[in-house]
């Protein structure tokens, strides 16, 4: 049982990374707009 090279490992990793990220700006994105919705809609 060999292992895979290390640039596949790199690549799959920063894959994940990048899945991760990009997950938590839609998140974050989401967050605000909830947030500025909530602060204009208390007067």
């Amino acid at each position: 049982m060999n292992k895979p090279p290390l640039s596949v490992q790199l690549r799959r990793r920063s894959r994940r990374f990048r899945f991760l990220l990009s997950t938590l700006i839609v998140l974050g994105l989401v967050w605000l707009a909830g947030f500025v919705w909530y602060v204009e809609s208390i007067p």
